[in-house]
């Protein structure tokens, strides 16, 4: 059984409704059923829908008061739920019991053991002995004013359970004049909101959760070394348990979007698993407001506010980003008790800021933060002076557990001739040599000219502000134009560098050891990625960081025209590309072999001429892409594969990017042979709108085990190809996918 015409034309309207208010693309609110083919993009791009910081809240604003930023997520539409040839069923239930519901839904799964049950909820679910049970491949929707409740003595151990089973969602139904939350109200039992038990891919969306006293949502899922199996919380509520909002284990790549948890007993998200994403979130008048373990989590953009603890990095959690969330108005900002993470520009004003532990951890550029509060061993301390944060602060670094290091001020000018980047490092240099123990802020002013092979090269502990241009001119190869080889912190911003002539890298942090910041340059190595053959072109890559040792960040940067990558992340953990603006090159932000725990977030590409925006190649795994905008490319938006190491690239996940008007799949996944497979990675909620290829999915041979949830479907000629069949096919086989369609 498939849907009726008129359901796929109502459920497309809605997305087109729902994306248009997103302002994701300049073009996307007029769509048409024949795009006009693509004009060639000569223009750097542009920032995304997401671009912006951390967010700004007033001290004191009251909980009731907070807003959420722009949301990730969008209602997804696509153009069947698990299959093309799946079996949809549909279910009303009004008001009754949970008995007399689960009735219903058994009677209408017998006719048909393997199909998709679309159940609608009219009424009032009253919750006495034992919860609402939902099996497998089921799709609950809210109507305006249902509700699961409890009654006043009641003894189930929560209102919804989802116990062994997959494919399940729960969510509102679409309104156009805004979310209407799906309400379950515990009217103070002592059981749980939902619970989900040894259960995967299942995803919740626009819920209100309340008054229940043993938390509003826990989920234990599968096992914590199971990926692309996960849970998501999406566009909720949770307020008022006198439990936790939100308690999370054994649930690879869980992903919680867009919701208020507000005002429980217990903490608001507990989350103690690999490689989640939370974003966008209002934690705010809970005992924690997050707190994090597991292996490469990314906080971003969260409001963790008023809390007892703000947010908490517990002992097991290893190499998470924190990133522009506001920590504010709690009685402690943030433990950091765990190992390898880095938390940077976040914006901290709390009774006291952080207690630190653990071991290896970084704290950078986070506005509020100053040296002061980091008393204790475990974490870096770095404020780097950029052109965005030209500081005065005396302090700009300290590592871990040793003395804070002053700054020595200079200004190095290049005069009416450009000054060659030879005479500019020995300046720095000799400026090092005599201050030991300082670290060098060095603005440099003017035209400053590559002459040699090695560039200029940045001592040890030295931050740099150019105002003016680094170029290239001479006839004879470069490595690169600057060497950020400098131990312990190094920072180069603002300026330009330019590349006229033969360059491996603009700037490179390769096989060096450091703290590493690149921030606000334009990179312009001005080479033709269309010349066929690689030895030719004059430029490889706009930043490298092969075999880098240290977090390495690249914030802000404008990189045009690298010749094949602009950002190469390889051999190389803790890399984090944030809200850049890429255009050219062939993988513009390339995750190559051993480029693992790393992050691209709010960037974007445009222009990329013979291989993959961005690139997860050769074995990668637990890296994220998150939220960029990847438009009017020539091949493949995001492709994910490997061809040359046995390891299989795996276990990455690919969130709420928007795929616009790409000539290639915007989603391609595959690997060269079976034992070089591409596997067990996760795209959430990304949004594929005017593909222009055969398909806005691709499966290559030897891709097995990924899943593809909530997509958003708009005007692409098909949905998916799956090469890895013969002949080829429109189904996921190998590969699994979830859409919960829009009612």
């Amino acid at each position: 059984m498939t849907y009726p015409i008129s359901n796929q034309t109502r459920r497309f309207a809605t997305v087109v409704a729902l994306i248009s208010l997103l302002v994701l693309h300049a073009s996307c609110s007029s769509i048409v059923a024949q795009p006009p083919p693509v004009a060639p993009v000569t223009a750097p791009a542009q920032p995304t829908p997401w671009a912006g910081a951390a967010p700004q809240v007033a001290l004191g604003t009251r909980i009731e008061a907070l807003r959420l930023s722009t949301a990730f997520y969008a209602a997804p539409a696509a153009p069947f739920i698990v299959a093309p040839d799946e079996t949809v069923i549909r279910v009303t239930l009004g008001s009754g019991t949970a008995e007399q519901a689960e009735q219903q839904l058994d009677a209408a799964r017998a006719k048909a053991p393997e199909s998709v049950l679309l159940v609608t909820l009219a009424g009032k679910i009253t919750i006495t002995g034992a919860p609402l049970s939902l099996p497998a491949r089921t799709c609950v929707f809210f109507q305006h004013g249902a509700l699961i409740t409890a009654e006043p003595r009641a003894s189930a151990s929560a209102l919804v359970l989802i116990k062994d089973a997959e494919m399940v969602s729960l969510s509102p139904v679409a309104n156009p004049a805004g979310i209407t939350l799906g309400g379950l109200d515990g009217e103070g039992f002592a059981g749980v909101g939902i619970q989900v038990v040894g259960s995967g891919k299942v995803h919740l969306d626009g819920l209100a959760i309340r008054q229940c006293g043993g938390g509003g949502l826990v989920v234990v899922g599968r096992g914590g070394e199971r990926y692309a199996d996960p849970v998501s919380l999406t566009r909720s509520t949770i307020s008022d348990c006198a439990g936790g909002g939100l308690t999370v284990k054994g649930s690879a790549q869980f992903i919680a979007l867009d919701n208020r948890i507000i005002r429980n007993g217990g903490d608001g998200l507990n989350v103690a698993s690999d490689s989640a994403l939370l974003a966008n979130n209002i934690c705010a008048g809970n005992r924690a407001g997050i707190i994090l373990a597991g292996k490469c989590g990314t906080l971003s953009r969260n409001q963790i506010i008023a809390n007892a603890t703000g947010l908490r990095l517990a002992e097991g959690s290893d190499s998470a980003l924190v990133s522009e969330n506001a920590i504010q108005d709690n009685r402690v900002g943030a433990e950091i008790m765990g190992t390898n993470s880095t938390v940077e520009s976040n914006r901290f004003a709390n009774a006291q800021q952080v207690v630190i532990g653990g071991k290896g951890n970084l704290l950078q550029s986070n506005p509020g933060l100053s040296v002061d509060a980091v008393t204790t061993a475990g974490a870096d301390y770095f404020r780097p002076p950029t052109f965005a944060d030209a500081h005065r602060d005396e302090v700009v670094w300290k590592a871990n557990g040793q003395p804070a290091m002053g700054r020595f001020d200079l200004t190095i000018a290049s005069g009416p001739a450009p000054m060659t980047a030879a005479e500019l490092t020995q300046r720095l240099l000799a400026v090092r040599t005599a201050n030991p123990g300082k670290v060098l802020v060095a603005r440099l002013v003017g035209q400053f000219q590559v002459t040699t092979k090695d560039g200029l090269v940045l001592p040890d502990h030295t931050c740099v502000m150019l105002d003016g241009t680094l170029s290239n001119d001479q006839a004879e190869p470069c490595d690169q134009l600057v060497n950020l080889v400098g131990k312990g912190c190094v920072s180069f911003s603002g300026g330009r560098v330019v590349s006229r002539s033969k360059v491996t890298s603009g700037l490179s942090g390769a096989q060096s050891s450091n703290t590493l910041l690149i921030d606000g340059v334009n990179i312009d190595l001005g080479t033709d990625s269309r010349v066929s053959n690689a030895a030719d072109r004059k430029a490889v890559n706009g930043v490298s960081s092969k075999k880098h040792v240290g977090s390495f960040i690249v914030r802000g940067c404008e990189i045009r025209d690298p010749g094949s990558r602009g950002v190469w992340i390889h051999v190389t953990n803790r890399a984090h590309v944030i809200g850049n603006r890429l255009f050219g090159g062939g993988m513009t932000i390339d995750f190559d072999a051993f480029g693992n725990n790393s992050t691209a977030l709010y960037n974007s590409v445009t222009g990329n001429t013979y291989h993959s925006g961005i690139f997860l190649e050769e074995g990668v795994k637990r890296n994220l892409l998150f939220a960029n905008h990847l438009f009017a490319n020539e091949k493949s938006a995001i492709g994910v594969y490997n061809h040359g190491v046995p390891q299989p690239t795996e276990h990455n996940t690919i969130a709420c990017n928007l795929l616009a008007d790409n000539q290639g799949a915007d989603l391609s996944f595959g690997g060269f042979n079976k034992e070089k497979p591409a596997y067990d990675n996760y795209a959430f909620n990304n949004r594929l709108v005017r593909n222009r290829n055969a398909a806005a999915i691709i499966f290559k041979g030897n891709s097995r085990g990924n899943y593809i949830a909530q997509t958003v479907l708009v005007n692409s000629p098909k949905h998916l190809i799956n090469y890895g069949t013969k002949p080829a096919s429109e189904t996921y086989t190998n590969n699994a996918g979830f859409t919960a369609p829009a009612q």
